[in-house]
């Protein structure tokens, strides 16, 4: 546009319409006119309160219908981000249940994370509130070690306000383990005037076992994985990561943390 002649009736037009009180889109779109052709037009107008009141009220409108649209699209944007993640890393997710060692050693590592430790716990005892955590522990601890389906024992806390028995009907569902093998459930009185407000809660899941050996096991798996990190030379550090995987790493102000293959958008 720029060099571009305009007649003067056009330009006429437009101071007209901006003394009318109208917003510098609105002529722009009326008259076909690039925004900023028609600022230097019209910045020597002087409105009314009564006209700079209608263009802030309508800005705000404007506003207020233009955010869900662009939240929409910006989560739009962000789930087709996650997908291209999951597919990257997702057939990681077999390795566990196709080689034995490595079953072990994700049932260790979360064992450590979550379970309890000796000696100050004397026998199994892995929580959490996710039922797929503990779907995924009890399938890799069945398939790869040594229990006996009798001996495990089941104990769910839960809030003051929810239902004990269904919540254990519910659990015996997830873990396949019968209720006659779930101990009595605890209701927390420290929520007891505190209404629980997510639905797909459902509390604490303890899965016992009474082997200290087991336990001790699964521990020892874990604290292999851990004292690497003692071990000389494989302190993390930038220097050790290979070119070819630090050049993949981005980071994102948006999500607050480092990841991969990141959206344009983050990068």
């Amino acid at each position: 546009m720029r060099g571009r002649a305009f007649p003067s009736e056009l330009r006429a037009n437009a101071i007209s319409l901006r003394k009318r009180g109208h917003s510098l889109r609105e002529i722009g779109q009326q008259l076909h006119l690039p925004k900023n052709t028609v600022q230097g037009w019209v910045y020597h107008v002087q409105l009314t309160k009564a006209q700079l009141h209608r263009l802030e009220v309508k800005a705000i409108e404007s506003a207020a219908r233009g955010r869900p649209l662009a939240k929409v699209a910006w989560q739009g944007k962000m789930e087709r981000w996650k997908s291209r993640v999951q597919r990257q890393f997702e057939h990681l997710g077999l390795l566990p249940f196709a080689e034995s060692a490595i079953a072990q050693l994700v049932c260790g590592i979360l064992y450590i994370c979550e379970g309890g430790k000796y000696p100050a716990t004397r026998g199994l005892a892995f929580s959490n509130t996710d039922p797929r955590m503990i779907k995924l522990f009890l399938l890799l601890l069945r398939r790869h070690f040594y229990v006996e389906e009798r001996r495990f024992r089941i104990r769910i806390m839960h809030r003051w306000d929810q239902d004990g028995l269904a919540l254990q009907k519910f659990w015996s569902q997830e873990t396949k383990i019968p209720l006659e093998q779930f101990y009595a459930s605890y209701a927390d009185k420290r929520t007891k005037h505190q209404p629980t407000q997510r639905v797909d809660y459902h509390g604490v899941c303890c899965v016992h076992y009474p082997s200290t050996t087991l336990q001790y096991q699964l521990q020892a798996i874990g604290e292999s994985v851990l004292k690497m990190v003692e071990q000389e030379g494989l302190e993390p550090s930038a220097s050790t990561m290979p070119s070819s995987r630090s050049a993949q790493l981005s980071y994102c102000p948006t999500m607050n943390s480092t990841i991969t293959s990141l959206p344009k958008t983050c990068q």
